[in-house]
Protein backbone atom coordinates (compact mmCIF):
# COMPACT_ATOMS: atom_id res chain seq x y z
CA UNK A 1 0.00 0.00 0.00
CA UNK A 2 2.82 2.32 0.83
CA UNK A 3 4.47 1.56 -2.45
CA UNK A 4 1.37 2.40 -4.48
CA UNK A 5 1.08 5.72 -2.71
CA UNK A 6 4.75 6.33 -3.21
CA UNK A 7 4.52 5.42 -6.92
CA UNK A 8 1.47 7.70 -7.35
CA UNK A 9 3.33 10.47 -5.52
CA UNK A 10 6.37 10.04 -7.76
CA UNK A 11 4.15 10.25 -10.87
CA UNK A 12 2.58 13.49 -9.61
CA UNK A 13 5.99 15.01 -8.91
CA UNK A 14 7.25 14.04 -12.36
CA UNK A 15 4.23 15.62 -14.04
CA UNK A 16 4.67 18.80 -12.06
CA UNK A 17 8.39 18.90 -12.85
CA UNK A 18 7.63 18.32 -16.54
CA UNK A 19 5.04 21.13 -16.48
CA UNK A 20 7.55 23.46 -14.82
CA UNK A 21 10.02 22.73 -17.58
CA UNK A 22 7.50 22.96 -20.43
CA UNK A 23 5.83 26.25 -19.37
CA UNK A 24 8.90 28.49 -19.98
CA UNK A 25 9.66 26.59 -23.17
CA UNK A 26 6.07 27.07 -24.36
CA UNK A 27 6.14 30.79 -23.54
CA UNK A 28 9.48 31.23 -25.30
CA UNK A 29 8.15 29.49 -28.42
CA UNK A 30 5.00 31.68 -28.38
CA UNK A 31 7.08 34.86 -28.10
CA UNK A 32 9.39 33.71 -30.88
CA UNK A 33 6.41 32.91 -33.11
CA UNK A 34 4.93 36.35 -32.37
CA UNK A 35 8.17 38.18 -33.23
CA UNK A 36 8.58 36.24 -36.47
CA UNK A 37 4.98 36.85 -37.55
CA UNK A 38 5.26 40.57 -36.67
CA UNK A 39 8.43 40.85 -38.76
CA UNK A 40 6.85 39.10 -41.73
CA UNK A 41 3.74 41.29 -41.44
CA UNK A 42 5.88 44.42 -41.34
CA UNK A 43 7.78 43.42 -44.45
CA UNK A 44 4.59 42.44 -46.27
CA UNK A 45 2.44 45.46 -45.32
CA UNK A 46 5.13 48.17 -45.38
CA UNK A 47 4.62 49.14 -49.05
CA UNK A 48 0.85 49.09 -48.64
CA UNK A 49 0.69 51.44 -45.64
CA UNK A 50 3.76 53.54 -46.44
CA UNK A 51 3.34 57.28 -45.92
CA UNK A 52 3.79 59.02 -49.23
CA UNK A 53 5.50 62.36 -48.76
CA UNK A 54 4.72 65.04 -51.28
CA UNK A 55 7.66 65.87 -53.53
CA UNK A 56 7.96 69.41 -52.20
CA UNK A 57 8.33 68.26 -48.60
CA UNK A 58 10.72 65.53 -49.72
CA UNK A 59 12.90 68.15 -51.44
CA UNK A 60 13.18 70.06 -48.16
CA UNK A 61 14.44 66.96 -46.39
CA UNK A 62 16.95 66.32 -49.17
CA UNK A 63 18.51 69.73 -48.68
CA UNK A 64 17.05 71.68 -51.57
CA UNK A 65 14.91 74.55 -50.42
CA UNK A 66 13.13 77.36 -52.13
CA UNK A 67 15.51 80.11 -51.13
CA UNK A 68 16.05 81.20 -54.73
CA UNK A 69 12.31 81.48 -55.23
CA UNK A 70 12.00 83.38 -51.96
CA UNK A 71 14.70 85.83 -53.04
CA UNK A 72 13.01 86.60 -56.33
CA UNK A 73 9.50 86.67 -54.90
CA UNK A 74 7.59 89.81 -55.73
CA UNK A 75 4.76 90.45 -53.31
CA UNK A 76 1.70 91.48 -55.24
CA UNK A 77 -1.09 90.99 -52.71
CA UNK A 78 -1.74 94.03 -50.52
CA UNK A 79 1.93 95.06 -50.88
CA UNK A 80 2.90 93.24 -47.69
CA UNK A 81 6.12 91.42 -47.04
CA UNK A 82 5.74 87.62 -47.13
CA UNK A 83 7.12 85.86 -44.07
CA UNK A 84 8.53 82.80 -45.74
CA UNK A 85 11.71 84.64 -46.68
CA UNK A 86 12.72 84.39 -43.05
CA UNK A 87 14.12 80.88 -43.28
CA UNK A 88 13.61 77.17 -43.69
CA UNK A 89 10.97 76.90 -40.96
CA UNK A 90 8.78 79.45 -42.69
CA UNK A 91 9.44 77.81 -46.04
CA UNK A 92 8.47 74.42 -44.63
CA UNK A 93 5.26 75.94 -43.28
CA UNK A 94 4.35 77.44 -46.65
CA UNK A 95 5.20 74.19 -48.45
CA UNK A 96 2.98 72.21 -46.08
CA UNK A 97 0.12 74.67 -46.60
CA UNK A 98 0.60 74.54 -50.39
CA UNK A 99 0.38 70.76 -50.33
CA UNK A 100 -2.74 70.83 -48.16
CA UNK A 101 -4.45 73.34 -50.47
CA UNK A 102 -3.52 71.48 -53.65
CA UNK A 103 -4.72 68.17 -52.22
CA UNK A 104 -7.96 69.67 -50.89
CA UNK A 105 -8.86 71.56 -54.07
CA UNK A 106 -7.83 68.82 -56.52
CA UNK A 107 -11.46 67.74 -57.25
CA UNK A 108 -12.26 71.29 -58.40
CA UNK A 109 -9.34 71.55 -60.83
CA UNK A 110 -8.17 74.86 -59.36
CA UNK A 111 -4.74 76.46 -59.84
CA UNK A 112 -2.95 77.87 -56.80
CA UNK A 113 -1.54 81.16 -58.07
CA UNK A 114 -0.01 82.63 -54.94
CA UNK A 115 0.29 81.97 -51.24
CA UNK A 116 1.85 83.74 -48.31
CA UNK A 117 1.44 84.30 -44.59
CA UNK A 118 1.43 87.76 -43.05
CA UNK A 119 2.74 88.67 -39.59
CA UNK A 120 -0.69 88.27 -37.98
CA UNK A 121 -0.90 84.60 -39.05
CA UNK A 122 -3.35 85.11 -41.90
CA UNK A 123 -2.77 82.90 -44.93
CA UNK A 124 -3.51 84.66 -48.22
CA UNK A 125 -4.51 82.11 -50.85
CA UNK A 126 -4.78 83.33 -54.44
CA UNK A 127 -6.72 80.84 -56.55
CA UNK A 128 -7.48 80.74 -60.25
CA UNK A 129 -10.96 81.61 -61.43
CA UNK A 130 -11.64 77.91 -62.08
CA UNK A 131 -12.95 77.71 -58.53
CA UNK A 132 -15.90 79.91 -59.49
CA UNK A 133 -16.38 78.30 -62.91
CA UNK A 134 -16.19 74.70 -61.65
CA UNK A 135 -18.20 75.18 -58.47
CA UNK A 136 -21.85 74.24 -58.83
CA UNK A 137 -22.93 73.58 -55.27
CA UNK A 138 -25.44 74.93 -52.83
CA UNK A 139 -24.93 76.77 -49.53
CA UNK A 140 -23.90 73.65 -47.62
CA UNK A 141 -21.31 72.59 -50.21
CA UNK A 142 -19.81 76.06 -50.36
CA UNK A 143 -19.67 76.21 -46.57
CA UNK A 144 -18.02 72.78 -46.45
CA UNK A 145 -15.47 73.90 -49.07
CA UNK A 146 -14.46 77.11 -47.33
CA UNK A 147 -14.57 75.85 -43.74
CA UNK A 148 -13.00 72.53 -44.69
CA UNK A 149 -10.08 74.33 -46.33
CA UNK A 150 -9.59 76.51 -43.25
CA UNK A 151 -9.78 73.57 -40.83
CA UNK A 152 -7.45 71.42 -42.92
CA UNK A 153 -4.84 74.23 -42.96
CA UNK A 154 -5.38 74.96 -39.26
CA UNK A 155 -4.89 71.29 -38.34
CA UNK A 156 -1.69 70.97 -40.37
CA UNK A 157 -0.09 74.25 -39.18
CA UNK A 158 -0.98 75.38 -35.66
CA UNK A 159 0.06 79.06 -35.72
CA UNK A 160 -2.46 80.06 -38.41
CA UNK A 161 -5.17 82.49 -37.32
CA UNK A 162 -7.28 82.78 -40.49
CA UNK A 163 -7.28 82.37 -44.25
CA UNK A 164 -8.09 84.93 -46.90
CA UNK A 165 -9.27 83.69 -50.30
CA UNK A 166 -8.50 85.76 -53.39
CA UNK A 167 -9.52 84.96 -56.95
CA UNK A 168 -7.00 85.90 -59.67
CA UNK A 169 -5.25 88.29 -57.26
CA UNK A 170 -8.43 90.22 -56.42
CA UNK A 171 -10.85 90.17 -53.55
CA UNK A 172 -14.00 88.22 -54.28
CA UNK A 173 -17.35 88.34 -52.54
CA UNK A 174 -18.16 84.64 -52.81
CA UNK A 175 -17.32 81.42 -54.59
CA UNK A 176 -20.84 80.27 -55.31
CA UNK A 177 -22.88 83.23 -54.13
CA UNK A 178 -23.61 81.97 -50.62
CA UNK A 179 -20.63 82.45 -48.29
CA UNK A 180 -18.88 85.81 -47.85
CA UNK A 181 -15.14 85.43 -48.51
CA UNK A 182 -14.35 89.15 -48.70
CA UNK A 183 -12.99 89.04 -45.13
CA UNK A 184 -10.56 86.60 -43.45
CA UNK A 185 -12.10 83.27 -42.53
CA UNK A 186 -11.13 81.76 -39.21
CA UNK A 187 -11.52 81.67 -35.49
CA UNK A 188 -15.25 81.33 -34.99
CA UNK A 189 -16.12 79.40 -38.13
Amino acid sequence: MKKTRQVKGDLGRRKRRRRRLLTPLFLTLCMLLFVISAGISYIYFKPIFAFKTPSTVRSLHEGTDRSEKAESYQSRLYNTEPLYRAGVKRTATVVIIEDVIREYLRPYGVRLLDLYIDRQGIVYIDLGDEIIKNFSGDLRQEYDLVVGLYLRIKNSVKNIRAIRLLIEGKEADSIGGHIDISRPIGGNV
